[in-house]
């Protein structure tokens, strides 16, 4: 009454703004045949129980214990100097030879990329030099001059690599070394330089460490 108006009058249009706002969204529809809530444009949908019947669970492949399955991407992260490179290598070692190395390894003895932009001749020399290592660990070393935009180019590069060496496991050593020159936005563009690579894992069953 204090605001003039017609208390009958509000009460009809607060219930059509009501209606108003709850109403469907414009091609958000439900489709009682499938469920399809108008994302189908974008998206697969489908019911639970359907996935369950249509897939078949499989214990995932170790590639270094539980911690790395075959078809992952996984970022080994550290403070500097606690021996992330030393472990990566044992981790090529151990998938070229089909050996465990401390923690069990489910697949047969394959090549492997360990794709170095850090390590000198010298240190992996020395980190080899009481052991027999499987000529299926590649060395992939980066040479110290080059042209064009590494970052860009890396995962493209990759993807030949893999398959002119037949190569389902990638070891990239190490990461920081492609963050180095990157301004503002670490992380978006971390993200840029990752995607690439796991678009590698889900096409063709690749796992990158």
């Amino acid at each position: 009454l204090l605001s003039g108006r017609d208390p009958a009058r509000a009460g009809a249009t607060d219930r059509a703004g009501a209606q108003k706002k709850h109403s469907p969204i414009p091609g958000a529809e439900i489709n009682q045949n499938n469920g399809d809530v108008g994302l189908h444009k974008f998206f697969d949908i489908e019911r639970i129980p359907d996935l369950q019947k249509r897939v078949q669970v499989t214990d995932p492949v170790q590639v270094f214990g539980p911690l790395i399955t075959q078809g992952s991407m996984t970022i080994w992260f550290g403070a500097p100097k606690v021996g992330k490179s030393i472990v990566l290598f044992q981790i090529a070692a151990s998938v070229a030879s089909g050996k465990d190395y401390g923690m069990p390894c489910d697949l047969p003895p394959q090549p492997v990329l360990y794709i170095d932009v850090e390590n000198k001749d010298q240190t992996i020399a020395r980190r080899i030099q009481d052991h027999d290592i499987h000529p299926n660990l590649i060395r992939v070393k980066l040479r110290m001059s080059f042209d064009g935009n590494i970052r860009q180019e890396l995962p493209n590069m990759i993807a030949t690599a893999m398959e002119m060496h037949g190569a389902k496991v990638v070891i990239l050593d190490n990461l920081s070394y492609f963050e180095a020159d990157i301004e503002g936005d670490t992380h978006k563009e971390t993200n840029k330089f990752l995607r690439p690579l796991n678009a590698l894992c889900q096409a063709h069953g690749a796992t990158i460490i």
